[in-house]
This record gives C-alpha cells, sequence and structure tokens, in this order.
C-alpha cells in the first residue's frame, strides 16, 4: 500500500495568520481525495472536496468518517455519519502532521508485508526517509493494516 499527500495550497482568511486554509492531494489506491485543512484559534478541522460535513477517524473500524451536524425539528441535532471507502486513517495522521510542521510540502507512506504478515512501514517527508522506529509513536494504528 501506498500513500501519497501533497501540499497544494496555503493561505490566510482574511489576511489573519492564525486563520489558515490548506489544502492537499491524497492518492491512495488508484483514488484522489482533496482534502482541506482549516486551523484557528479553535482548533483544526479537515473536510473532503465535494462534501459537506467534518472528516474525522474512527478508531472501532479504523476508517475515516465524514460527519454533518444540522438543526432539527424541536431544538434537536441531526447528525449524518458515513464512512469514506478507500481513504485511510494514516493519510488524516500525515496531514496532521504536515500541518504540525508548516514546511512539509510531501508525504509518502509506503507499508510494506513481510513474509510473517508483520507491516513494514516507511515514511518519507520531503524526500528525506524518517526513522521507522518513531512510525507507530505518529501512526499508532500501523499494526492494525495487518
Amino acid at each position: 500500500m501506498e500513500i501519497k499527500i501533497k501540499k497544494i495550497d496555503c493561505h490566510q482568511v482574511d489576511g489573519s495568520a492564525s486563520d489558515m486554509i490548506s489544502t492537499y492531494n491524497v492518492m491512495q489506491n488508484n483514488r484522489e481525495f482533496r482534502i482541506t485543512c482549516r486551523s484557528n484559534i479553535f482548533g483544526r478541522s479537515f473536510s473532503l472536496d465535494g462534501m459537506d460535513g467534518t472528516l474525522y477517524t474512527n478508531r472501532e473500524d479504523n476508517m475515516v468518517h465524514v460527519q454533518k451536524v444540522a438543526l432539527g425539528g424541536g431544538c434537536g441535532l441531526i447528525i449524518d455519519d458515513e464512512p469514506i471507502e478507500g481513504l485511510s486513517p494514516l493519510a488524516i495522521r500525515a496531514i496532521i502532521l504536515a500541518e504540525q510542521n508548516t514546511e512539509t510540502r510531501e508525504i509518502t507512506i509506503t507499508i510494506k508485508r513481510l513474509e510473517d504478515g508483520a507491516c513494514h512501514p516507511v515514511l518519507l517527508i520531503d524526500g528525506t526517509r524518517k526513522n521507522i522506529y518513531c512510525f507507530s509513536d505518529i501512526f499508532p494504528d500501523i499494526e492494525g493494516l495487518r
């Protein structure tokens, strides 16, 4: 498995350095996803181009989901939650890693399976291979790929 993530845009909202929007192209399993990350003083949120709602990773099914919240009748909320097929939680974590290091332009994650079934991850950030011993700290669910 290989995931390629490339930052394609980053700009300030209304000239405020504390409110930024970054856009990433994610290629995984011959599918392309465009993910937008908005960072401001209130936190960080992720959305998928062409869909309403916020992306999050669900640890129970190890999938990325999109959640939409709307006001319903009687002051209640209507919450619509659906999984995004083909998009790995590793991609979201890699985007978070890129956001934490504002200079990061491209991340490649390659997962190679060894004969014993174990996963051997390779992490490249802007073309530089990173130490594998810290990979599971960055991506704790890597063993779930067995």
